[in-house]
C-alpha cells in the first residue's frame, strides 16, 4: 500500500496585497478555526504554520490566553512550526541572514514547547541560490521542498540538489502551480460562489489529483500539500480523505493527514532512487505556455525600491561586521555580551525578509512599515557596536600625553589589515587653544598634530572642516549637556590590524600644520602609483592601470531608460527611448587634492524624459534635467577606485544603470553569491524568443561582478546594490543597476512609493586586476565598501583619573585567520567564540585560527564530522574544501 501524505498548510505572506495588521486579522480568524478543528475532529490531525513561526508569535500576541493551548498541541504534534522564523527571499538576504533565520525560526518554536521541524521548505522564493542545499544540510535537513527555477517537465517529483561544494540533497518539486497545486485542483479556490462539499464531484477531484501526483513522483511516498496563499482550511477535509480512501483502495493508495516531517521520514528509504539532478542555483525562467507548469522566476525584485536593499544590507553589516565581533572582543574585558539585545536587532531586521517585503513587491504602506524595522535593529546594533567599542577605547587609551589631547581609535572589522590612507573626522572642542589662519586671516584653521601608537607624528590631509558642531555628552547618573564641537576631516596613513584597532592622540601645536602634496597631474585627472584616472569630456571616465598598462575607457557611462513594470519585473516597453550619457554634458571640479587622496566631482546632465504616457504608450516629449553627481577619489597606493554617486530624482517609470565598458573577450563572468562565487554565462538563453518569461540579463550578485580575459579584468563592488549584469554585445559592460521607479503594485493602481523620488547615494568601487578575479580582495573590499573603519573619540574628562595605565596595547588584532576564506560571523555562542567562514577558491584550503581548543560544529549545534580540527601551541587548524560552509567554536 502506497502512502500519500496530505499536509495541512496555508502560504502565509506576512504582508503583501495587504499591511501586516490586515492580514494579521485574517491570520487570527485562520488559526482560531484550525485549533477549533483540532480540537472538535479527532482526524484532522495536523496543521503546518507553512515552514515559518512567526504565525504563532503574531497570533498568540492577540491571543495570549491560548498560549498553553498553543503549547500543547504543538508538544502533541497537531500544529507544526518552523524551521523558519519568516520564509525569506534568498538573494536579497546575506549567507548569514539566511541562517539566523532559520536558529531563530527553530529556537521560537522550541520556545513555545514545541520540536520544530526540519523541511527545507522554500515554496515561493524567486529562484534559489547555490548554497540553499548546503544551508539546509548544516542543520540536518534530510529534504527541500521547492518549486520556482525548476521546470515540470524535466524535474517533476524528486531531484537531487547539488550544493557548490557537492554537497547532495534530496529535493521535491512541486507540481503544476507550485504549492497551490492541490488547492487549485481540489478545493477550486477562484470559484467564489461555491463552498466545499463532500460530494462525488469533489471525491473524484481529489482522486484524480492523488493519481497524477503518484505518476509525477514515482519514487517513494506521495505529497498532497495544501497550501494555498492564505487559504483558509477546509473543515471537511478528514471527511472527504475518508470517502475518497475508498475509491483510492483499489490502485494501493491511502492518504493520511500528516505532516512534511512524516512526508520525509516516508522517502528516506527511497533517496537513493532519485535519479535526476541540479547542480549549483536554480533561476530558470518560466520555460514554455504549455499546461503542465505555471511557474515564473520573477527575476525583477533584485533593483525593486533599492532604498530597502540599502537599508538591509546596513542592518545586515552593523550586526555581522560591527556588533556582533567587537561585543565577544569586548566580553573578557569586561562587558556584557548583548545577547538579548543582539536577538532583538536580528528579528526586527528579519521580520523585513519574506519575499513580498524585501523584494519591494508589495502595496506602499507594507514598505513604509518595513522602514520602522530597519530603523530599529540598526539602532540597537549600532549603539552595541558604539558600546563596544568605547569599551575597548577606553582600556587602550594612553593615559600619558599632551595637555588637552584627544585620543581616536579607529578600528578594522574585516580580517585583512586596512594599510591605507583613512578618512577621519577629528571633532575638537571649540576651546581648542592653538588656531592659524592663511594670508590675511580669511579662514580660521586649527593647529593640530596626530600621533600614532608609537608616538610618531602621522602626516595628515585636511579635507574639511565644520565649525559648532552641537552633540551632547552625558555621564552616568547625571542629566546631558551640550558638546560642541569643531569637525575637521582629514585623510591619513594608517595602518589597523584584521579584527582590531590602533590608537592615536590629537594634540595641540604650534601652528601653522601643514601636509602639502598633489595626486592631481592634469585639470581633469587624479595619479597614484596604480592608476590613472582621466575624466572625459561627456563626464565618463579612463581608468588605466599601471601594473598591466590596460586602459579601460568610458566608465561611468550613464543608461537610463523606460520602466511600465512593477515590483515584480522591470517591464520593457516597446516605444521605448534608450538614453545614453555618452553625449551629455558635464562639468567637472576638484574637491580633495594632497598627500593622501584626491576626489574629482564629476556633474553629468541628462535630459531624459519626465514620465511615461500610459495612454500611448510612450515616453513623455517633455525632457527633464536628471543630474548626476559622481565623487571619483583615488586614495595613495590604492588598487581601486572609489565613487559615490547621487542622484536627485524627480522622473518617473525609468531605470538607471550605471555602465563600465570592458571591451575584453568572453562567454562567461564571475560574481559573487551566499557564500559562494559563481559563473555565469553572458548570452541569454538560445530558446529566450519562445519562453513563456524572458530571460533577461540582469542577475543577483551580494557586493561585486567582475569580468575579464584571463589576462586583465575589471570588477564593480558595492554593497545594497544587487543586481548586475555584463552585456552581451562588443563593449561586454559591466551594468550595475542603481535604481527602478515604478507605480504599479499587486491589486492596485497608483503605488507611488515605488518610484522613488527624491535624492538617492549609490557607493561602488571599481577594480581592475590582472589575471583572475582577486576572489578574497573582492569581498574584503565589499565588506569595507560602505564603512571601512570606525572610529571613537575620548575628551581627556572621559578617561577614569584614577586609572594610571591603560591595560590593552596601543595597537592591537583580536582575532586573525589565515587562509583565504571569507569570514561570516563571529559571536558568542555556548560560552565559546563561534566563527564561522567560507571558502571561496576552486581548491582547498588551510585555515588558522587562534585557540586553544576548537571542534567544527554544524548550524544545529552538533559536531560536523566532515571537518578535522587539530589544535597545537593555541593555534587550531582545519582544511576547508572548496565552497565549504565552516563553524567552529574556540576556546
Amino acid at each position: 500500500m502506497r502512502t500519500a501524505h496530505y499536509v495541512a498548510s496555508t502560504h502565509w505572506d506576512r504582508e503583501w496585497y495587504e499591511p501586516f495588521q490586515g492580514y494579521r486579522m485574517r491570520l487570527v480568524s485562520l488559526l482560531d478555526e484550525v485549533i477549533e478543528t483540532i480540537e472538535r475532529d479527532p482526524g484532522y490531525k495536523t496543521f503546518t504554520t507553512d515552514g515559518q513561526a512567526i504565525p504563532l508569535t503574531d497570533y498568540l500576541e492577540v491571543r495570549p490566553e491560548r498560549r498553553e493551548l498553543v503549547k500543547r498541541l504543538l508538544i502533541e504534534g497537531r500544529l507544526k512550526s518552523g524551521p523558519w522564523y519568516v520564509l525569506p527571499d534568498e538573494w536579497l538576504c546575506s549567507g548569514e541572514s539566511l541562517v539566523r533565520n532559520i536558529q531563530i525560526g527553530m529556537q521560537t518554536t522550541r520556545e513555545l514547547g514545541g520540536v520544530p521541524s526540519r523541511a527545507g521548505i522554500v515554496v515561493d522564493q524567486f529562484g534559489h541560490n547555490s548554497q540553499m542545499a548546503q544551508i539546509f544540510s548544516l542543520f540536518n535537513f534530510p529534504v527541500a521542498f521547492a518549486w520556482r527555477g525548476t521546470h515540470e517537465k524535466e524535474h517533476h517529483g524528486h531531484f537531487n540538489w547539488i550544493a557548490a561544494d557537492g554537497t547532495k540533497l534530496p529535493t521535491y518539486r512541486f507540481g503544476k502551480v507550485g504549492y497551490c497545486s492541490y488547492c487549485a485542483a481540489v478545493r477550486e479556490p477562484n470559484n467564489q460562489d461555491v463552498q466545499l462539499e463532500v460530494n462525488d464531484a469533489t471525491i473524484q477531484r481529489l482522486v484524480d489529483f492523488v493519481l497524477h501526483e503518484a505518476g509525477r513522483s514515482p519514487v517513494g511516498p506521495i505529497l498532497l500539500f495544501d497550501g494555498g496563499d492564505h487559504l483558509e482550511i477546509e473543515p471537511k477535509q478528514s471527511q472527504l480523505i475518508d470517502a475518497a480512501n475508498k475509491v483510492l483502495a483499489k490502485n494501493g493508495i491511502k492518504i493520511i493527514h500528516s505532516d512534511l516531517d512524516a512526508y520525509m521520514h516516508d522517502l528516506q528509504a527511497d533517496v537513493g532512487k532519485i535519479q535526476k539532478k541540479i547542480e549549483g542555483e536554480l533561476r530558470e525562467s518560466a520555460r514554455d505556455l504549455s499546461p503542465h507548469d505555471e511557474h515564473w522566476l520573477i527575476p525583477g525584485t533584485l533593483s525593486s525600491r533599492i532604498h530597502l536593499k540599502q537599508r538591509n544590507a546596513a542592518c545586515e553589516d552593523e550586526l555581522c561586521i560591527w556588533a556582533e565581533p567587537f561585543s565577544t572582543f569586548a566580553s573578557p574585558l569586561g562587558l556584557e555580551y548583548p545577547k538579548g539585545y543582539l536577538n532583538i536587532a536580528w528579528k526586527h531586521l528579519i521580520e523585513n525578509h519574506p519575499h513580498d517585503s524585501i523584494c519591494g513587491c508589495s502595496i506602499d504602506q507594507v514598505h513604509q512599515d518595513m522602514i520602522y524595522r530597519f530603523d530599529q535593529s540598526l539602532a540597537i546594533s549600532q549603539r552595541l557596536t558604539n558600546q563596544a567599542l568605547k569599551h575597548i577605547t577606553m582600556l587602550a587609551a594612553p593615559r600619558q600625553r599632551e595637555e588637552g589631547a584627544l585620543v581616536l581609535a579607529v578600528f578594522n572589522a574585516t580580517s585583512d589589515e586596512v594599510n591605507q590612507p583613512v578618512d577621519l573626522e577629528v571633532p575638537l572642542p571649540t576651546t581648542w587653544p592653538k588656531k592659524f589662519q592663511e594670508f590675511f586671516g580669511f579662514e580660521e584653521k586649527f593647529a593640530f598634530k596626530i600621533k600614532g601608537p608609537d608616538g610618531t607624528e602621522i602626516p595628515y590631509q585636511l579635507v574639511g572642516q565644520k565649525r559648532d558642531k552641537l552633540t551632547f555628552r552625558r555621564s552616568r547618573r547625571k542629566f546631558p549637556t551640550g558638546d560642541q564641537r569643531h569637525v575637521i576631516s582629514v585623510t591619513a596613513q594608517l595602518k589597523v590590524p584584521a579584527f582590531g584597532y590602533t590608537t592615536l592622540t590629537v594634540e595641540p601645536a604650534d601652528g601653522p600644520t601643514r601636509y602639502l602634496g598633489n595626486m592631481s597631474p592634469a585639470h581633469n585627472a587624479i595619479e597614484n602609483d596604480n592608476l590613472r584616472v582621466d575624466v572625459n569630456p561627456n563626464g565618463t571616465i579612463k581608468l588605466t592601470d599601471k601594473k598591466t598598462g590596460h586602459t579601460f575607457d568610458q566608465l561611468l557611462t550613464f543608461e537610463d531608460r523606460a520602466d511600465i513594470g512593477d515590483g515584480w519585473y522591470h517591464g520593457q516597453a516597446v516605444n521605448d527611448q534608450i538614453f545614453n550619457s555618452t553625449s551629455s554634458a558635464a562639468e567637472v571640479a576638484l574637491i580633495a587634492n594632497g598627500i593622501n587622496k584626491a576626489t574629482l566631482r564629476i556633474i553629468t546632465t541628462m535630459n531624459v524624459p519626465k514620465d511615461f504616457h500610459r495612454r500611448t504608450m510612450t515616453r513623455c516629449e517633455t525632457l527633464w534635467p536628471m543630474k548626476i553627481v559622481s565623487d571619483v577619489t583615488l586614495r595613495k597606493g590604492s588598487d581601486h577606485i572609489e565613487v559615490t554617486t547621487t542622484i536627485d530624482n524627480q522622473v518617473l517609470d525609468h531605470r538607471l544603470r550605471v555602465l563600465l565598458p570592458t571591451n575584453l573577450k568572453g562567454d562567461t563572468y564571475v560574481c559573487d553569491s551566499q557564500y559562494d562565487v559563481v559563473e555565469r554565462d553572458i548570452a541569454l538563453r538560445a530558446d529566450n524568443a519562445i519562453r513563456k518569461e524572458l530571460d533577461v540579463e540582469t542577475r543577483p550578485q551580494v557586493t561585486w561582478t567582475s569580468f575579464g580575459d584571463g589576462k586583465v579584468g575589471l570588477a564593480v563592488v558595492s554593497r545594497g546594490l544587487p543586481e548586475s549584469a555584463v552585456r552581451d554585445n562588443e563593449e561586454r559592460a559591466i551594468a550595475l543597476t542603481l535604481f527602478r521607479s515604478f507605480r504599479r503594485a499587486v491589486l492596485t493602481t497608483d503605488n507611488m512609493g515605488g518610484e522613488i523620488q527624491g535624492k538617492q547615494t549609490f557607493r561602488y568601487d571599481i577594480v581592475p586586476f590582472k589575471g583572475e578575479a582577486p576572489r578574497k580582495r573582492l569581498f574584503t573590499l565589499g565588506q569595507r565598501v560602505n564603512m571601512p573603519v570606525r572610529q571613537i573619540d575620548l575628551l581627556p574628562q572621559d578617561l577614569p583619573a584614577t586609572v594610571a595605565k591603560e591595560s590593552l596595547p596601543r595597537t592591537h588584532s583580536f582575532f586573525h585567520v589565515e587562509g583565504d576564506v571569507v569570514v561570516t560571523a563571529l559571536q558568542q555562542a555556548d560560552g565559546a567564540t563561534e566563527v564561522r567562514f567560507f571558502n571561496p577558491m576552486a581548491t582547498a584550503q588551510k585555515v588558522t585560527l587562534p585557540a586553544k581548543e576548537a571542534r567544527a560544529v554544524m548550524l544545529d549545534d552538533q559536531t560536523d564530522k566532515s571537518i578535522e580540527v587539530k589544535s597545537a601551541n593555541n593555534s587550531a587548524v582545519a582544511h576547508v574544501p572548496s565552497k565549504k560552509i565552516v563553524t567552529l567554536r574556540l576556546k
